[in-house]
């Protein structure tokens, strides 16, 4: 469920349309609010919407919960 959410978040922000992306995103993360994808996905569609202190906010906890993983620092890097 959530990596689909994600793979949808994705798909629409390619599509230019970010506020059904960031309502995807939000939507799962409400399921699981943990999922690095999905606060990837929420930070990148909250930036395309000019919502940088809450994008700043996903981008950071994507990084916090899998500090491993190079997307959220991408996408923490850009917002910033």
């Amino acid at each position: 469920m959530a990596y689909a959410a994600a793979r949808m978040a994705e798909l629409l922000l390619l599509r230019g349309d970010a506020a059904h992306a960031s309502q995807v995103a939000h939507a799962g993360l409400k399921t699981h609010p943990d999922h690095p994808g999905l606060l990837v996905q929420s930070a990148y569609a909250l930036m395309a919407r000019g919502r940088l202190a809450q994008a700043v906010e996903d981008a950071r906890k994507a990084t916090t919960v899998a500090a491993q993983q190079p997307d959220g620092w991408r996408v923490l890097g850009e917002v910033l």
